[in-house]
């Protein structure tokens, strides 16, 4: 290996003019004197100028979500060569399952999918990317409700009933005077009667 020292006062410097893979390794220097030595350490790497440290160019974000619901957290890194992503939960490596899946979309696009929520899934989600150059990664909280105020439910029945007795009475001390015949006065009562089984037989489904 060609190589140059160069002296600077109390510095010294070791030159590796076009460096090959081949120079990668641990490099010690020792430094002696009558009253003893002294080393230190160093470890070369060679880094392709087309390589790139892993990269997020969308992060995960805080989800919160109900029970029962579909979450998607996805992320977006670059990186050369392209990086190997992997998720986790909780600081575990995070397993595929039938409601948990880690899809890949394109050579930068990953999201994690979470089909019919519970509240097991709730926690701190991390996606790692690393490469041969360096390691990424992003992370944030997943909250699971248990409770959806969208679900709505049905409200009991309500007695919409009219009070038929009531009403009789005063047709008949109202509208009778005004020459109403009792037969107009029994049709009128009895359409009012099946009007009023109508309401309360929708009310009672609905």
């Amino acid at each position: 290996m060609q190589s140059r020292n160069h002296y600077i006062p109390e510095t010294y410097v070791l030159e590796i003019p076009a460096a090959t893979e081949s120079d990668v390794g641990s490099y010690t220097c020792t430094a002696r004197n009558c009253y003893g030595s002294v080393t230190s350490s160093a470890n070369v790497r060679i880094l392709d100028l087309k390589t790139q440290y892993p990269c997020f160019q969308q992060r995960l974000k805080r989800t919160d979500i109900f029970a029962g619901r579909n979450a998607y957290l996805p992320v977006k890194v670059s990186g050369s060569p392209q990086p190997d992503v992997k998720w986790f939960k909780n600081s575990r490596p995070l397993i595929e399952n039938e409601r948990i899946e880690l899809r890949h979309y394109g050579p930068h696009s990953h999201v994690l999918h979470i089909n019919d929520a519970e509240p097991k899934d709730a926690g701190l989600y991390t996606c790692q990317a690393r490469n041969n150059v360096g390691i990424a990664s992003t992370s944030a909280m997943v909250n699971v409700e248990k409770n959806d105020p969208l679900h709505m439910y049905k409200p009991a029945a309500q007695d919409c009933s009219v009070d038929y007795d009531r009403i009789s009475r005063q047709l008949e001390s109202h509208l009778r005077p005004n020459g109403w015949s009792q037969r107009n006065l029994d049709d009128y009562l009895y359409r009012l009667s099946v009007a009023n089984y109508h309401i309360k037989y929708r009310t009672e489904r609905e």
